[in-house]
């Protein structure tokens, strides 16, 4: 009796023609057989996300933590630029006499 060549267990599946076509195209586009895709995608759905794990209050706390640093360099560059934009008016509408220094 002749050994056979496929060893992994095999599993008949339905899918709707929508669904197969769609799993040929991305098949295709990342140069995988059909099997080979759909391998490949039910791997990556059993991949742990490490945020999954989380509490959901210390991924609260660490969204505000990355909120407020956000909104803190926003404020110092806003500050930075009102600045600049200040001196350049200053600049600008100083009557020529006040740039003189006194000797």
């Amino acid at each position: 009796m002749a050994t056979p060549k496929q060893t992994d267990p095999q599993f008949k599946l339905r899918l709707t023609p929508e669904l197969r076509d769609a799993i040929e195209n991305a098949a295709n586009g990342n140069n995988r057989s059909m099997n080979a895709e759909i391998v490949h995608r039910l791997e990556r759905s059993f991949l742990v996300n490490i945020s999954d794990l989380m509490d959901p209050a210390d991924r609260l706390q660490r969204l505000a933590t990355m909120i407020s640093e956000i909104a803190e360099g926003l404020n110092s560059a806003r500050e930075e630029k009102m600045l600049k934009l200040q001196a350049e008016f200053i600049a600008r509408n100083m009557p020529p006499d006040h740039l003189k220094t006194e000797d």
